[in-house]
């Protein structure tokens, strides 16, 4: 339902009408768009969930679930502001002291 000063302002200005509702239809086209975008990006989480899942439904030792996990780290980093800063220094410090310790097991 139309509020009647919506329809006066329509009226008397046909033009600016015409563009809002150009401006409405642009905003809509980036919208479905974005949400396109978004329907992709959802896919990807969900099924990067369910390969963790499979992961951890897997049976792995302690050593070879860290590194499927260091390389998934990798690939999608869940802290970009931390591994751009130093990518390389983290993996170093981290990963051999771990196999070191499971090797002493």
């Amino acid at each position: 339902m139309h509020h009647p000063q919506q329809q006066q302002v329509a009226n008397s200005s046909g033009d600016y009408s015409s563009q809002f509702e150009q401006s409405i239809n642009e905003t809509v086209d980036e919208l479905k768009g974005k949400m396109n975008l978004l329907e992709e990006k959802v896919k990807d989480v969900l099924q990067f969930a369910d390969t963790l899942q499979q992961v951890e439904d897997l049976e792995f030792s302690e050593c070879e679930r860290l590194k499927i996990f260091s390389i998934i780290n990798k690939q999608f980093p869940l802290d970009p502001k931390s591994n751009s800063s130093s990518p390389n220094h983290h993996d170093v410090t981290t990963n051999p002291q771990e196999a070191q310790s499971d090797n002493n097991i």
